[in-house]
């Protein structure tokens, strides 16, 4: 019972529940569960099964009898498969972990991807240098009266507001409430979430580069065009363009720069 216990345990995290995220978020991967939760959830339905065990006498000794040699029928083959598969499985595990092999050689870390999709990279941030209209409209619809640079400032840290109440709301988990990669699904995976407070990491991008990489995700196998030799790009981040808006990424980046107090880079101008 309770070995079966923790096999539907660990099945419905390593199948069950990134097959529904898939289906609910309308993903064309299935989004992987991390590996401490699975660690967190295993120990807790060990613990779980070890409180039912001890509960009482009875199920205890039944416990210890399902151990003990001399029973007959389907009982004593699982017993038997059991004992017989439980070293093996430590036995492979040890080896698996202690044995050397060969690896791929280590793909080297490219700040600036050279494969930015054309159509990304001549965009700019609609919301950094508002229009007139753009202004105007702000103006009736929040009732201000305001004009100029303080106009200007008020539009600013009104997107900037609207992207941390979504920043906050998805992408917190992940890349942490100050922006510093430290949310609390970041230790569950293999390339944790960069700490955008960092001067070389965001802050040396153009915020058209971040608006390519929150629309169409971090995986180079779910079709997002990343390189082969990018590897700090090739993660679990997923990919946003069909859960926002692109007015609202671009509210998005500008909370993220905020938050982390970073500025973006400047695109720089070719000289002739």
């Amino acid at each position: 019972m309770c070995v079966l216990t923790l096999v539907i345990i660990y099945l419905l995290l390593d199948l069950g529940v990134p097959w529904l995220l898939k289906v609910k978020l309308h993903r064309e991967a299935m989004v992987p569960t991390p590996s401490t939760l699975m660690q967190w959830f295993m120990a807790l339905g060990v613990i779980a099964c070890f409180i039912y065990v001890t509960s009482s006498d009875v199920r205890l000794r039944d416990f210890l009898l399902f151990f003990r040699p001399g029973g007959k029928g389907a009982g004593e083959l699982v017993r038997n498969a059991i004992l017989v598969a439980f070293p093996l499985v430590v036995a492979w595990t040890t080896f698996s972990l202690l044995n050397p092999g060969a690896a791929a050689p280590v793909e080297l870390r490219v700040q600036h991807p050279s494969s930015v999709p054309e159509k990304y990279r001549t965009l700019e941030n609609p919301f950094r240098n508002p229009t007139t209209e753009m202004l105007a409209k702000f103006k009736e619809e929040k009732g201000l009266d305001l004009e100029g640079d303080a106009l200007a400032t008020a539009f600013e840290q009104s997107c900037i507001e609207e992207g941390r109440i979504l920043y906050q709301a998805t992408c917190r988990v992940c890349h942490g409430t100050k922006a510093d990669g430290n949310g609390p699904f970041s230790r569950g995976y293999r390339l944790r979430p960069v700490d955008f407070t960092i001067k070389d990491t965001i802050a040396t991008l153009v915020e058209s580069v971040v608006f390519w990489r929150i629309k169409e995700g971090g995986s180079k196998h779910a079709g997002s065009g990343l390189p082969n030799e990018s590897s700090p790009w090739d993660s679990a981040m997923p990919a946003w363009k069909k859960d926002f808006t692109d007015d609202q990424i671009w509210k998005i980046i500008m909370a993220e720069y905020d938050t982390a107090h970073v500025q973006p880079r400047k695109p720089e101008a070719l000289e002739h």
